[in-house]
């Protein structure tokens, strides 16, 4: 569903004319605790139902946005719940990985997150 999203969000961010981008990551946490019908949710925190996204966002150096890189969205319960949810870190980093190797030869890529991403798993070298 992102793929056209994706493809032009590289494009926007080869053409920029800036010499940096920036991509940030960040989970959002969705309450729908008030939508008695809905299935598949599962609690968020204590006994909120919801659901998780972590977004992946470029902006150019001067903060306007170029486009997602990822998005990922699950309950913390059930079957499409990851098995680690630390992993949507690493994923994210791949996805920036992926997608913005040909920009990263032409301008600096820089990945921002916040404190939760201090994990060994993801800060640990590359092999």
């Amino acid at each position: 569903m992102l793929s056209g999203h994706l493809q032009a969000t590289v494009q926007r961010c080869a053409a920029d004319s800036t010499d940096w981008i920036v991509v940030a990551q960040d989970t959002v946490y969705y309450n729908y605790s008030g939508q008695q019908s809905m299935e598949g949710l599962g609690t968020i925190q204590g006994n909120v139902k919801g659901v998780v996204q972590h977004n992946v966002l470029a902006v150019n150096e001067r903060g306007i946005p170029m486009g997602l890189i990822h998005q990922h969205n699950w309950p913390r319960q059930g079957a499409y719940a990851p098995a680690k949810e630390s992993q949507k870190w690493e994923e994210g980093l791949q996805a920036v990985n992926e997608h913005l190797r040909q920009v990263a030869q032409s301008k600096k890529v820089v990945v921002v997150q916040d404190r939760e991403a201090d994990i060994f798993a993801f800060l640990k070298p590359r092999e």
